[in-house]
């Protein structure tokens, strides 16, 4: 067995054109350990075989055996300026997140169907943004979003509790996570763009000071999820924050769908009847409250959508959202969060399904939530 590890660890390793001193010191191994594995000669631990497999990008359970098997780590696949917005200290977070979302997909098609719809398989794929401009890019986000809403078959209605939507018929689950990188939210994709995640950043001010601005992230996010491309073959995560990025057309599609996920036309004409451009600022002012109000936003964002809309005139629009002061009494988010640094609702709910049924053993429901042997699972507690 010895024999076939260290083969595999040299097809790897000469897959990815490492030299021997580059790969364990990216996997933190003396150097001469690796070079006696590669020998067939013994010393090796099963803790610095696991370093190995990270630094190799493949599967520690089938390199034991023998096996390579890719399994790539989280690569920055795009950002949003031109600033460094991400931290590798958020590696291990990120990896175990996929972990957990891979978790999610292998229990998802172990249990028996439940009323999910499926999205993803009814025509909503990846395409690249055809504007040329933020405004045109905008404008395709609208029609994503109105895309995305017809196959939900809500195409007026508020979208309230946004995470459960994501969960149970995008299959997209949602953590809360602390994390250094100075971003609001995080998209992760693997290569072959079955599990996927989106985690808020707990550390995150604009979250805790206004809670209504995580339904923007998550319907932002659900965009990059559901129609950003991607590279075959690696982990992507998109990153976003609050800066101005302004000029970016896969930034302004996502922005343009979030606003009009939460805010859809249809539902603001029924709620304030046609589009007037309005000009006076108390009667905008009353607009953007009923409709930030009946479709629970941020008061920015309902100020802008009007005046994309044409409901407010754009100018005017554009003042009150910056002004922001007049926005009133927040209405409740209705997002029901999994805890800082939880697994995601939905794991656990699936988890707790497999186990119930005995498809899974305990360690298999530990090993699902990232738990340590032994400790207690939380429907045991």
């Amino acid at each position: 067995m010895l024999d076939r590890i260290a083969q595999a660890v040299r097809v790897a390793r000469t897959k990815r054109a490492l030299s021997l001193e580059a790969l364990a010191k990216s996997a933190g191994v003396p150097s001469e350990v690796l070079v006696a594995l590669e020998e067939g000669r013994r010393g090796v631990t099963l803790s610095q075989l696991g370093h190995l497999a990270t630094a190799l990008e493949v599967d520690d359970d089938a390199l034991l055996d023998g096996v390579v098997r890719d399994r790539p780590r989280a690569s920055v696949f795009f950002r949003q300026g031109t600033w460094q917005d991400y931290r590798h200290q958020d590696d291990e977070v990120f990896e175990r997140v996929m972990e957990q979302a891979r978790a999610c997909v292998a229990l998802r098609d172990m249990l028996p169907p439940t009323h999910g719809l499926r999205l993803r398989k009814r025509g909503i794929e990846p395409q690249a943004v055809g504007a040329k401009t933020p405004v045109e890019a905008a404008r395709e986000g609208y029609a994503l979003a109105r895309s995305v809403r017809e196959a939900l078959g809500r195409t007026s209605d508020c979208l309230l509790d946004l995470r459960s939507i994501l969960e149970k018929l995008f299959d997209v689950p949602v953590w809360v996570a602390s994390l250094a990188s100075p971003v609001p939210a995080v998209s992760l994709v693997d290569g072959d763009r079955v599990a996927v995640a989106v985690v808020l950043n707990a550390n995150d001010r604009t979250r805790q000071d206004n809670p209504l601005v995580d339904r923007v992230h998550l319907a932002h996010e659900l965009c990059h999820v559901l129609f950003d491309e991607s590279e075959p073959g690696r982990i992507h995560l998109v990153l976003e924050h609050a800066r101005d990025n302004s000029g970016d057309l896969v930034e302004a599609r996502a922005r343009g769908f979030a606003a009009e996920l939460l805010l859809p036309r249809r539902g603001l004409q029924g709620l304030l009847g046609e589009p007037g451009r309005v000009t006076s600022e108390l009667r905008a002012m009353e607009l953007i409250q009923k409709a930030r109000g009946h479709f629970v936003t941020p008061w920015e964002i309902a100020a802008h959508h009007l005046g994309n809309l044409h409901f407010i005139e754009k100018r005017l629009a554009d003042e009150l959202a910056r002004r922001g002061g007049n926005a009133g009494a927040s209405p409740d988010a209705g997002l029901s969060l999994p805890q800082v640094d939880a697994p995601p609702i939905v794991l656990l709910e699936r988890v707790k399904r497999a186990w119930d049924d005995a498809l899974i053993t305990d360690g298999q429901a530990r090993e699902a939530l990232s738990l340590g042997p032994g400790e207690p699972l939380p429907f045991q507690r």
